[in-house]
């Protein structure tokens, strides 16, 4: 269905598989740039790992210019939390290839709300946290335009890793918004970690780590301000393609952040890159 809605607005669309580096290695073959993002949700953290080894090997034999990887924030601090291990071992492996890369690591998604619509319909915003504890999150759209400002200004963001999040919201004003929204109450009730215990090995240490460290998740202080200056073009060879004008990223290294960095939404054409 996403597949055909994006092929409406003029998207190509090719097949790929994360298991099968040959399929990948096509997919990525003359294009400017490739957003891939791996998942451990299907078969496991190890499953993840291989396929983030199947990424960067086809993107290695395709010789693709730019290859931005999608993994977490705190990643790379050994956290103890198995779907942020499986992606540090991934970031080794990319580490390890002669590529220009670059990684964008989000924390939690606002779009996680959805998974649980009966229970806000309900009026409940059940979260495993207490109602007064920030959480930096990050929108899937201001994802999407912080990966098109990176593609976008390629030369100044290869080898860099970057932790972005929109905001961080506690769960009162989480449940505060979706009541002004919804015109129905929606209260914050805090889910005893006991009860994620038992669901998820994975979601328990997460939800241990954001417990413990909810307001400084991520260690990079990025804003992000759109520019009006006009994109790059496409390395010589490449498929053509529309560009955007460029956010201009102003990352800010430190050991926490109890600020959250802000990342503008964007509505120009942006150059293509292929989601795998």
């Amino acid at each position: 269905m996403r597949a055909r809605v994006l092929g409406a607005h003029g998207v190509e669309v090719v097949a790929g598989d994360l298991g099968d580096a040959s399929s990948l290695r096509a997919a990525f073959a003359e294009v400017d740039a490739a957003f891939a993002v791996t998942t451990p949700f299907e078969e496991g953290p190890q499953a993840e790992v291989e396929q983030g080894r199947a990424i960067v090997a086809a993107a290695a034999q395709a010789e693709l210019p730019h290859l931005v990887l999608a993994s977490v924030a705190s990643a790379n601090r050994s956290t103890g939390v198995p779907h942020f291990e499986s992606k540090e071992r991934i970031e080794e492996i990319l580490a390890q290839e002669d590529l220009a890369w670059t990684v964008i690591a989000p924390p939690y998604f606002f779009d996680n709300l959805l998974g649980d619509l009966q229970s806000i319909r309900e009026g409940w915003l059940q979260l495993p946290l207490p109602p007064d504890r920030p959480l930096q999150q990050l929108a899937r759209q201001d994802l999407g335009a912080l990966v098109t400002a990176v593609v976008a200004d390629r030369e100044r963001h290869v080898g860099r890793r970057i932790e972005a999040a929109s905001d961080a919201p506690t769960p009162a004003q989480m449940a505060a918004a979706l009541q002004k929204v919804l015109h129905r109450p929606v209260e914050p009730v805090q889910v005893p970690l006991a009860m994620v215990h038992e669901s998820s090995a994975d979601m328990r240490a997460m939800w241990d780590l954001i417990n413990r460290e909810a307001t400084t998740w991520t260690s990079a202080h990025c804003t992000a301000p759109i520019r009006t200056s006009p994109g790059r073009p496409s390395p010589p060879g490449r498929r053509a393609t529309r560009q955007s004008a460029p956010m201009d990223l102003s990352c800010e290294q430190s050991a926490s952040m109890p600020v959250p960095a802000t990342v503008p939404r964007t509505d120009g054409d942006g150059t293509r890159v292929r989601l795998a």
